[in-house]
C-alpha cells in the first residue's frame, strides 16, 4: 500500500514547477551534461517517485523557497508522510531511492550536491559540532519535516556544481 502525503496541495503544486523549470534549464545549463546526465525525466506518479525516485538519473530536486533571505539551504533528513504521525520516516539525503545527487535551490540559482556528502556532513556535524559550526539544526523540527542548514558559503564549498541562473 502507497503512502499518502497530507501537505498542502501548493506544496505539490510548487515542487512540481520547480521539477519542471529544472528540468527545462537543465540542458541550457549543462550543455555537455553534468556527470554524463543529459536532460532529467522525472517519474510521474507518486508509486514510482516513492519506490523508485524523482528521476529516472538519480537526481533529488528540492525548491528551497527562503535561503535568499535565511543565506541557508534546508537539506532535509526526514519527514512525516501525514501530520498526525508521531514518528518521523527517513527521506531527502536518506531515503532509499535511486537519489545519487540532490539539487537544491530556486528559479534564481541552485546547487548540486552528492547526497553521500550530505550524509557525511550530518553526521560528522552530529559527532563534532564545535568542527561544524556552519551547519544549524533547528531547535525544534517543522511540523513535517527535519533537517540541517548549511550556510551558503560552505554550500558553495561542498557543493559538485552551483549554477547562478540569472
Amino acid at each position: 500500500m502507497g503512502t499518502k502525503y497530507n501537505h498542502s496541495p501548493d506544496t505539490f503544486e510548487i515542487g512540481n514547477e520547480y521539477q519542471e523549470f529544472v528540468a527545462l534549464k537543465w540542458p541550457e545549463v549543462y550543455p555537455f551534461g553534468f556527470e554524463g546526465i543529459m536532460e532529467l525525466n522525472f517519474f510521474e506518479t507518486k508509486h514510482e517517485q516513492f519506490n523508485i525516485g524523482e528521476t529516472e538519473e538519480g537526481v533529488e530536486v528540492k525548491k528551497d523557497q527562503i535561503f535568499r533571505t535565511s543565506k541557508r539551504l534546508y537539506i532535509e533528513t526526514a519527514e512525516k508522510a501525514n501530520i498526525e504521525n508521531k514518528e518521523y520516516v527517513p527521506s531527502g539525503i536518506y531515503r532509499t531511492d535511486n537519489s545519487i545527487y540532490y539539487l537544491i535551490g530556486d528559479e534564481t540559482q541552485w546547487w548540486i550536491f552528492s547526497k553521500d556528502d550530505l550524509q557525511e556532513i550530518d553526521r560528522k556535524s552530529q559527532s563534532y559540532p564545535d568542527l561544524f559550526q556552519w551547519v544549524l539544526r533547528p531547535l525544534k523540527p517543522k511540523d513535517s519535516s527535519m533537517g540541517f542548514c548549511i550556510n551558503i558559503k560552505e554550500a558553495h564549498i561542498y557543493c559538485m556544481s552551483y549554477m547562478p541562473l540569472m
